[in-house]
């Protein structure tokens, strides 16, 4: 079983090496990979949603801040702090493939730099997802492009080598949990938040233009 994952994942490296490697995929790859480090695209749009919430006093836009941080905040629990903890999976370019008659030697194409935390599931996968399906729960119209983006943060991670598309695979799925339960919480806090902070923040604002 445990063999049949890895070449599973080492037929996806081949086939992303014979058909997908070039130098401009190369130099794409890396601008987008790099902007999901630390979920910081993710963390923009949060504040891009928040500021257009406040200033626009848009309900659904502060929803959507919220969601997408309480659903950032878990996933660096539950997935970095947990789970890659837990199964403490090496990264590829780590992993002994000789020892599979199938394998041989892992080809890094040092378009990033390497990593040093355990590899399954994929921060960044888990990350997009998690802040991607946040924003479709409440705004489909904006959540769409979200998900196109979060498809091809966590691909970008199989491009360039650092992640097995098996923990590509399992970072979408338990970023999609990490999501649902951001959306929940939010649900539950966000008449405290908007009463207590928004209503507050907007109040100034109004006054500011006075």
């Amino acid at each position: 079983m445990l063999e049949s994952i890895y070449h599973f994942d080492w037929n996806v490296f081949q086939f992303v090496e014979a058909h997908l490697w070039n130098p401009v995929f190369d130099a794409i790859s890396k601008v987008i990979t790099l902007s999901g480090e630390s979920g910081i695209i993710w963390i923009l749009f949060a504040l891009a949603f928040l500021i257009a919430g406040l200033v626009r006093k848009n309900d659904t836009y502060k929803k959507i801040s919220v969601a997408v941080v309480v659903s950032l905040l878990f996933m660096e629990v539950a997935n970095n702090l947990v789970i890659k903890e837990l199964i403490a999976r090496v990264r590829p370019f780590n992993f002994n493939w000789s020892q599979f008659s199938w394998g041989g030697e892992f080809n890094y194409p040092d378009i990033v730099s390497k990593p040093t935390s355990w590899s399954f599931p994929s921060g960044h996968a888990s990350s997009s997802f998690a802040a991607a399906v946040a924003i479709f729960w409440y705004d489909k119209k904006k959540g769409v492009p979200a998900l196109f983006y979060a498809a091809l943060l966590a691909f970008s991670r199989v491009y360039v080598h650092v992640h097995y598309c098996t923990d590509i695979i399992a970072g979408t799925l338990v970023g999609i949990i990490y999501a649902l339960i951001g959306v929940l919480i939010t649900k539950l806090i966000y008449d405290f938040v908007e009463k207590h902070i928004f209503s507050k923040i907007e109040s100034k604002l109004s006054k500011q233009k006075e």
